[in-house]
C-alpha cells in the first residue's frame, strides 16, 4: 500500500519484534541524534499523535516543521508527563547527499518511507525504535478513543 511517495513496509521485523516511538517521548530531542554514519545527516519530528491514557482517553496530534521546537516554545516537556504513549509519528529525513524523505512510524508493526529501508531500518534499531514484542505490550497501549484535538504552534495547551 502506498500513501502518496510512500511505501509501506511491515516485513522488516521477525515475529519477536515491534516499532514504538516511545523514545521520541522519553528522550525527546535526543532520541533522534547520533548514529548518522550510515549516510543519514538530520531527522526532523513533524508530526506527533500523542495517546493520554487518563479517564478522559483522549489523544492530540501535533505538527510542526520541527515539534520539539514547538513544544519548547510552549513549556511542554513530553517525559515529564504521566500515562502518555506515542500513537504516530512522523519525520523529516535529509540523507548526507541532501536528498529529504518521509518517515512515518505506526506502531506496533508498519513504517512508511520513500527512500532506502535498509537505512531508515538500521537507523531506528540504532536509536531504540525497534523493541522486542514482549515490551511492546507494555508500552504500546492501544488506545481506547480515536478522537483527537488539533494543536498548532500557536496554541497553549496544559499538559
Amino acid at each position: 500500500m502506498k500513501r502518496g511517495n510512500l511505501q509501506r513496509y511491515e516485513g522488516l521485523l521477525n515475529d519477536n519484534k515491534r516499532y514504538t516511538i516511545q523514545p521520541v517521548i522519553d528522550n525527546g530531542h535526543d532520541s533522534l541524534a547520533g548514529i548518522f554514519d550510515i549516510g543519514i545527516k538530520k531527522v526532523t519530528l513533524t508530526k506527533i499523535h500523542i495517546n493520554f491514557h487518563d479517564k478522559f482517553n483522549s489523544s492530540i496530534i501535533i505538527p510542526g516543521s520541527n515539534v520539539f521546537d514547538t513544544l519548547h516554545a510552549q513549556n511542554i516537556h513530553l517525559a515529564k508527563q504521566k500515562g502518555i504513549s506515542g500513537r504516530r509519528a512522523v519525520f523529516k529525513v535529509t540523507m548526507t547527499d541532501g536528498t529529504k524523505h518521509t518517515l512515518i512510524i505506526e506502531p506496533p508493526d508498519t513504517i512508511f518511507y520513500d527512500g532506502n529501508p535498509g537505512i531508515i531500518h538500521h537507523w531506528l534499531t540504532k536509536r531504540g525504535f525497534v523493541i522486542d514484542k514482549s515490551l511492546a505490550a507494555k508500552k504500546i497501549p492501544r488506545p481506547l478513543n480515536p478522537s483527537a484535538t488539533f494543536l498548532t504552534s500557536a496554541m497553549t495547551v496544559p499538559l
